[in-house]
């Protein structure tokens, strides 16, 4: 690709060549940026800013030296040599001690440095001597600050890894053993209920998250509504395809193929303002509690006619009840409507008395203080009063307090109604004694501005209100909800839009919009003032219909509160429905001074309110540091309360087999009890990433005044760190390490799988690993453990013997570890049938059988009794793995009988239902079923699918009362 500039706009700085000349020459600037970046600097306290604009200035520097034309090649070594000095501190400082930002940056800067450094044959390479330093400070990844940051750590990395690929997986190697062992030890016995017993992995009770990722997959997750929780479980049927290959589906992505580093943004919450004709905005969780499943079952047998009755009948009942239940709930819906407008009448007259209550009293206390004023003379004169010091009734703490998560809703903050506006006030007042000055009064700086609004001040000297900023800065922190465009006919090559208001001007930093079948293309156009007046292009995605849009960490952030997305459909599309997903958008919502765009600052047309809408930095502070102690706070009651619920679940012998079992039961048959511990644990896992979204809002203005993100300690050990280091942080590192670990089995570049690295994992560091990170792990952990064991070290001698050492070692009927043993067992499968082409996996697993079998020998029997020797469950595991791997064996020489011959109706149906064990099916019922079918009547047909369409109908309108209903009793 080759861009082409033909003009541009000068700039009016004095001398402006002469002086970036000097940059490119001048060795003693190229040092002092360095020494800034490192943060050598004798000027005092170097600001994460600074570091920004010095990575910007050297990543103009390396970008102009990789030209070559305009540099001097005395300039490029010179850079490139001082660079080379300062390496590991660069690598410290920028990937370890501070946010994604500056890491994108810095790695951006080593990557035109690389390439810059390719052409001098007397120096080692550039490459290598950053893939030392990197490799050196990789004990520091369990005390790294952020997420985002270690992501481009392993981006870098693995960019340079080729230079020596023995050091760099021997370096990982040795992480990912020592962090695996100490995941394993920190496992509570809680959190392997967790996992065992309802298929849920995070870590509720450490408050610390490290990282929170979203890929194009993310969007199909489905919320169940039985449970209001998924579980994390990935069914491995779908990942491994019949040739034992893994399919590209969600669970075998790798960490790189997402966007990450969302703690440090907030997910931006928007409202649609205008549309192209047939196009809407829907909520997904909303759809999908409607509708019934189009297949109706129990027609297995009887006739089509007996059949289409049987569902007459049942409809007709069906319909009475729904009819019951919907008149039912209408009466119920008339008398909250009337409870609702006598409470929002008392909640008024309410309102009126407090506010009359409340001047009498500060009437009161002012003419006090003016007495006490006069009688102690002037000097006191000088002292402003107090006039609220005493409001008179105490606030309820839901007025302040923001709502748990289940009652929150997504786009609606309490509106300044008349029941509202005048309890506002009072909420001021009493907010004044609760929290200190600082949170609410103006700062003392900045005096024209203040005098220019001196008489809204004294209207209300308190502050803005901070209930309602709390209330405001708490519906931010929400996860944004699953929205889709509906397109009601989307014909080949349409053009639709949708405009999206953000609300204010915010900074886009990460856009997710995942794949569409039915698009040709996606444009998005964003502007703050005007489409005519300042929009402009921001992204256009031509290849929507294969791959995710995924803008990553956008330098520098576009300014913007509208944002317009156009979608032509595709070429050769039917004219029908279209269900486009929107996509999840991230950024910040509160802009710092130097983040605003100088255009949009001093432009004429933006009015005064609007730019000084924003608060002081230090105001903003201190009511976020007040929204997170409130977060704090509900967090810890939801920890205790589900920490209360599973230690009363009244528990059969704590082993694994019972949780299991508990585990396969379908989502239908799910008690009570476990509905509240799903929403107990939902509840916990929403406080938690709004707790750390709350955490990483305030460390980014605490940086942004000065402050450091967290400086490493040089002398801590490597085993000290990692005891130090969160959870959720030490799985981050697992992740990244397994997936660069992978990647080196599958270098592009030709070269062989490292000698050191099949020695590094011999039998016993692989039978380590797999105890500690398929029982203490989350499932994609468990899966790349497994893909990347069976790829290193599937074809080994003594791999059957492994398999059969974990098998027996897990599930003898002595071992009292609770782990998920069903998707456990699953993994040894698939791992098995990857590596069957090693005799020793059958043999191995046979050879155990035999052990196990062994009392029944007929020598041994004369020596003691058999009674209560045989290890039944334990004979049954291996019992059923050998068959799984049996029947893999017929199923691939069917595979390769199948490509030399075609098959006819009945061989293809025989070969797809999986197996050698087929010819037991009963065939002969299924065919008289089929025959039967095909003669039915098209009137029953006909029948059935008008029933059908009333039973969906009703549900629907059922549906839509019941959530009236939820909302009156929920604004009760």
């Amino acid at each position: 690709v080759s861009v082409t500039i033909r003009r541009f706009k000068k700039t009016s700085i004095c001398k402006e060549r002469v002086q970036r000349c000097a940059m490119l020459q001048f060795s003693e600037f190229h040092e002092k940026l360095l020494n800034t970046l490192c943060r050598r600097s004798d000027d005092g306290q170097v600001t994460e800013h600074a570091q920004s604009l010095v990575l910007d200035a050297l990543c103009w520097l390396a970008g102009v030296h990789s030209n070559g034309s305009g540099s001097s090649k005395e300039g490029n070594e010179c850079l490139l040599s001082k660079t080379r000095k300062c390496l590991s501190d660069i690598v410290r400082v920028c990937f370890f001690e501070a946010g994604r930002s500056i890491a994108h940056k810095c790695a951006r800067f080593l990557a035109l440095c690389i390439s810059n450094g390719k052409c001098e044959p007397c120096q080692p390479g550039f490459g290598s001597v950053l893939l030392k330093a990197l490799l050196d400070n990789m004990c520091f990844l369990p005390a790294a600050a952020t997420g985002g940051s270690v992501y481009w750590y392993f981006v870098l990395l693995n960019y340079v890894k080729d230079e020596d690929l023995a050091g760099c997986s021997t370096a990982c190697a040795a992480l990912l053993t020592a962090v695996s062992r100490q995941l394993q030890d920190r496992l509570t016995p809680l959190e392997a209920l967790l996992q065992t017993r309802y298929g849920l992995y995070s870590s509720p009770f450490d408050p610390v998250l490290f990282d929170l990722e979203m890929s194009g997959s993310s969007w199909k997750t489905v919320y169940s509504s039985s449970t209001a929780v998924q579980s994390d479980e990935i069914d491995l049927s779908d990942v491994l395809s019949g040739n034992g290959r893994v399919s590209s589906c969600t669970a075998a992505e790798g960490s790189f193929t997402s966007l990450t580093g969302l703690l440090e943004v907030e997910p931006l919450h928007f409202t649609c303002v205008s549309t192209s004709d047939g196009t809407r905005i829907e909520r997904d969780d909303a759809m999908s509690s409607f509708g019934v499943p189009p297949a109706v079952g129990g027609l297995s047998s009887g006739t089509v006619g007996e059949a289409s009755t049987a569902l007459s009948s049942a409809a007709q009942v069906a319909l009475q009840s729904l009819s019951h239940a919907m008149a039912s709930a209408e009466q119920q819906l008339q008398v909250l409507q009337e409870k609702q407008q006598q409470l929002l009448k008392l909640q008024q007259q309410k309102a009126k008395l407090e506010a009359k209550l409340h001047q009498t009293t500060a009437a009161a206390a002012a003419a006090a203080s003016a007495a006490a004023a006069a009688a102690a003379g002037p000097v006191h004169n000088a002292v402003p009063s107090n006039p609220v010091a005493a409001p008179g009734f105490f606030i309820h703490p839901s007025d302040v307090i923001p709502p748990t998560p289940k009652t929150t809703p997504l786009f609606m903050t309490p509106p300044l109604t008349p029941p509202n506006e005048a309890v506002s006030v009072v909420i001021n007042a009493e907010l004044a004694q609760l929290f200190p000055g600082s949170v609410i009064d103006p700062p003392a700086v900045n005096l024209a501005a203040q005098n220019k609004n001196s008489s809204k001040s004294r209207m209300n000297p308190l502050g803005s209100g901070l209930a309602l900023a709390i209330s405001h800065a708490s519906h931010f922190l929400q996860p944004p909800p699953h929205q889709s465009i509906i397109i009601e006919r989307m014909h080949s090559g349409a053009r639709r839009f949708v405009t999206l208001d953000f609300g204010r001007p915010i900074l886009l930093t990460d856009v997710l919009i995942p794949t569409c079948g039915d698009l040709a293309s996606l444009s998005i156009d964003i502007w703050t003032l005007g489409e005519e007046v300042d929009g402009r292009r921001l992204v256009v995605a031509t290849d929507i219909s294969t791959h995710s849009l995924i803008l990553h960490d956008l330098i520098p952030p576009p300014v913007c509160r509208f944002m317009k997305i156009t979608v032509i459909g595709r070429y050769g599309s039917t004219n029908a429905r279209a269900k486009i997903p929107l996509g999840f958008y991230y950024g910040h919502s509160y802009i710092l001074p130097w983040e605003s765009e100088l255009k949009l600052m001093h432009d004429p047309l933006r009015g005064e309110g609007e730019s000084a809408s924003q608060p002081e930095i230090d105001q903003h502070l201190a009511m976020m540091v007040a929204l997170q102690e409130d977060i704090q706070c509900r967090y810890n009651l939801a920890c205790h309360r589900l920490e209360a619920l599973l230690q009363s679940i009244d528990l059969p012998p704590l082993n694994s087999a019972n949780n299991a079992q508990y585990f396969l039961r379908k989502p239908d048959k799910a008690v009570e009890e476990d509905s509240r511990v799903f929403s107990a644990y939902q509840d916990c896992i929403q406080l938690q990433l709004q707790l750390n979204l709350a955490h990483n809002a305030v460390q980014r203005l605490k940086v942004a005044i000065g402050a450091s993100r967290k400086l490493l300690n040089e002398t801590s050990g490597p085993e000290d760190l990692i005891q130090t280091s969160s959870t959720e942080q030490l799985r981050t590192i697992v992740r990244y390490l397994l997936d660069t670990l992978l990647s080196l089995l599958h270098s592009s570049n030709g070269h062989s799988v490292p000698a050191v690295l099949q020695s590094t994992f011999h039998a016993q560091a692989c039978e380590e690993l797999f105890k500690h990170l398929c029982i203490s792990g989350t499932p994609k952990i468990r899966l790349h453990t497994g893909l990347l064991l069976v790829q290193l070290c599937g074809g080994e001698r003594w791999w059957g013997q492994f398999l059969s050492n974990v098998l027996q070692e897990l599930y003898n009927s002595e071992q009292l570890l609770i782990f998920p043993q069903d998707r456990v067992f699953m993994l040894l499968s698939c791992i098995g049938q990857r590596s069957l082409s090693n005799s020793g996996v059958l043999e191995s697993l046979l050879n155990l059988l035999d052990n196990l079998l062994s009392p029944l020998q007929p020598e041994l029997s004369m020596h003691r009794r058999t009674e209560g020797v045989l290890d039944i469950p334990m004979i049954s595991w291996v019992v059923m793995l050998v068959s799984r791997l049996l029947d893999y064996v017929a199923t691939v020489e069917d595979e390769a009988a199948a490509a030399k011959k075609p098959l006819n109706g009945k061989d293809r149906e025989r070969f797809l239902t999986g197996n050698q064990w087929s010819f037991i099916n009963n065939n002969l019922h299924t065919q008289n079923l089929n025959r039967s079918s095909k003669g039915g009547s098209s009137l029953d047909r006909l029948y059935s699918r008008k029933i059908r369409k009333q039973l969906v109908h009703h549900k629907q309108q059922l549906n839509l009362l019941k959530a009236k209903q939820k909302a009156l009793v929920e604004q009760m």
